[in-house]
């Protein structure tokens, strides 16, 4: 049940924007999302005035990025929270545009979102097991994210992610204009070559729309979520009538947001591979298998951290990440009670690998400095209540 604070927050933000009928834009996938949300602004920045909403833990962060208020402890009350927000109102040019995430937090929760801000546009990036524990099976997740799609209104576009097999099977079942994106050879916005440049950073690509092709450099990306997160850009812009080469041109001082596979320089000349935000199963497999193909001069180094919310997949799920990792990296720590399962699976794996656990972040921000010598690539990752942006932190160049 909604506190009174969280429904006068809600009713603002519709009487928001049913006063100025901003173009809605919301991004769901259970992973991928902040990272297409960046994407999709760097796109349309030169094109829109476009507001970003903030990283989504409870609904009412939804409508608080709606209004674009943020930290509500700078604020005390309801009066202070609605006075804030009609003074930006009134003292700011108001965005014709605005993204949000759209979480799966609790069931029925994403299309209630959706019939209150009623989003022009939905941006669909991955599926995978978010919040298993609420949802029960991955067909729930789908029926969930099918649900939200026929939520919208009519002329609302769904822009979803064919290269994921899950979303390809609820495709035609959703009754409304659906453009694809990915590497899919029938994909209305296909990547068609994604090559690393070869000091690991920037990645040459080559877009191909209604058969046409452009090409280019996006210097501060590397990983295949990158990629992803780019043709969805694309998709979304070409939704909204922006061309390809305008779009382009928004995304290519792009830079992932923190914890989303950025790059950042590490002490005693290493370097980090941050996915420290948060995870789940299948983003973790993706982002090794990024990983896997990173070249440096010295050792690799995982971190892994507990993944939240997996329920009975828990041990099963950890166990997948242990062995895959011991095949990528002769160093890997771990940390947190169910990664134990990691550690016996990647010493069970047959593989030569140097592990260690430890209960908390914190125990392993301490040890792990004195291990990390020049031209080492450690890659950080874990479930967001294992605050592994702590170990980020220690391991930085200072």
């Amino acid at each position: 049940m909604m506190s009174l604070f969280e429904r006068i927050a809600w009713y603002r933000a519709e009487q928001y924007l049913a006063r100025y009928k901003q173009y809605g834009i919301a991004v769901a996938g259970s992973f991928g999302r902040e990272i297409a949300l960046d994407a999709i602004f760097s796109a349309l920045k030169f094109h829109r005035h476009v507001r970003k909403g903030y990283a989504v833990e409870h609904s009412i962060d939804i409508p608080e990025g709606i209004l674009g208020i943020k930290k509500r402890g700078k604020y005390r009350g309801i009066m202070r929270f609605l006075m804030r927000s009609k003074i930006q109102e009134l003292t700011q040019f108001e965005p014709d545009t605005i993204i949000t995430q759209l979480p799966l937090i609790q069931p029925g929760l994403a299309p209630w979102v959706a019939s209150r801000v009623l989003p022009r546009m939905l941006v669909f990036t991955h599926t995978g097991l978010e919040r298993i524990d609420l949802f029960v099976s991955k067909e729930m997740i789908l029926h969930e994210y099918l649900a939200l799609a026929n939520t919208l209104q009519r002329d609302a576009v769904v822009v979803l992610n064919s290269d994921d097999k899950s979303l390809r099977t609820i495709q035609e079942k959703i009754d409304r204009p659906v453009i694809t994106y990915g590497i899919h050879p029938k994909a209305d916005i296909r990547i068609s070559r994604a090559v690393r440049s070869e000091n690991n950073m920037g990645l040459f690509l080559e877009v191909v729309v209604h058969g046409v092709h452009e090409e280019l450099f996006l210097p501060n990306l590397f990983a295949a979520q990158h990629v992803n997160a780019v043709a969805a850009a694309i998709a979304a812009a070409h939704g909204l009538g922006v061309s390809v080469k305008d779009a382009i041109h928004g995304l290519r001082t792009m830079q992932p947001p923190y914890g989303n596979l950025s790059r950042i320089s590490g002490i005693n000349g290493s370097s980090i591979i941050d996915d420290s935000i948060n995870t789940c199963p299948e983003q973790l497999a993706s982002s090794l298998k990024s990983f896997a193909t990173l070249q440096c001069t010295g050792k690799k180094i995982i971190v892994l951290g507990d993944m939240d919310n997996l329920a009975s997949l828990g041990i099963s799920c950890h166990e997948d990440a242990g062995k895959q990792a011991s095949e990528i990296a002769p160093m890997i720590i771990f940390i947190g009670d169910i990664m134990r399962h990691a550690q016996d699976a990647a010493l069970k794996s047959g593989n030569n690998v140097d592990t260690h656990h430890f209960e908390t972040s914190t125990e392993a921000a301490a040890w792990l400095p004195e291990y990390i010598r020049e031209g080492d690539m450690v890659f950080i990752s874990g479930g967001k209540s294992m605050s592994m942006g702590k170990i980020v932190k220690q391991l930085r160049a200072k």
